[in-house]
């Protein structure tokens, strides 16, 4: 008696299993194992969101960005060659930067002045964290002011008035205790008028880059 194979498809397997895995393949995810994914989908998002913390990143980008105004303003003033002012409007949230080209600290007219805004929900102040040192106590410790603002100014040499810092904090850590690790600080120093920015983390101020 004479024995028949079985069809086979072009790579050699029964035609039984090419339908088999096809139908497989057709079938998909049925309902239940569905609503089974999205129900893990979920409480992975209840778990993981909250721990994305967003003040963190949004305190240091303001930080960064403020410190970079300040540069800004340091390296026009030795580029025109004349006194730039930056100062400090706490109730406005903003600072001020003053282009003095005849050097006499006042805002002439002609005499060109922007303003940088803090972004929304961020202010100056220590928000209950420590001040960074005896020195920097207050929001802003520079004690120079200008048309009734705290201010700094840089030289056309690149220095500074003087040596100082101010505070950012963010509106929660001003409302009520346990965020004082939303502040953050730019300190300049006078002789160089470098700028530098620093953030507290639980018990100390550590550097910022």
């Amino acid at each position: 008696m004479r024995l028949h194979a079985l069809p086979r498809d072009s790579a050699g397997a029964p035609e039984r299993d090419r339908r088999s895995a096809l139908d497989a393949v057709r079938a998909g995810f049925s309902l239940p194992e569905l609503l089974t994914v999205l129900v893990v989908v979920g409480i992975m998002s209840v778990l993981v969101i909250p721990r994305i913390e967003v003040v963190k990143y949004r305190m240091d980008g303001q930080a960064r960005g403020l410190m970079a105004a300040l540069v800004t303003a340091q390296r026009s003033a030795v580029k025109r060659q004349h006194d730039v002012v930056v100062a400090f409007d706490t109730i406005n949230h903003r600072i001020r930067i003053h282009e003095d080209e005849d050097n006499d600290r006042m805002l002439d007219p002609g005499e060109r002045t922007r303003h940088v805004p803090l972004v929304e929900t961020v202010e100056f102040g220590l928000g209950g964290a420590p001040p960074r040192t005896a020195a920097t106590a207050l929001a802003v410790s520079f004690t120079e002011i200008q048309e009734g603002l705290p201010s700094v100014r840089f030289h056309r040499s690149g220095s500074a008035t003087q040596e100082g810092a101010f505070y950012l904090t963010s509106q929660r850590a001003r409302q009520g205790s346990g965020y004082e690790n939303d502040t953050r600080s730019v300190h300049v120093a006078r002789a160089t008028g470098r700028t530098s920015w620093y953030y507290y983390e639980d018990t100390e101020w550590k550097l910022g880059f």
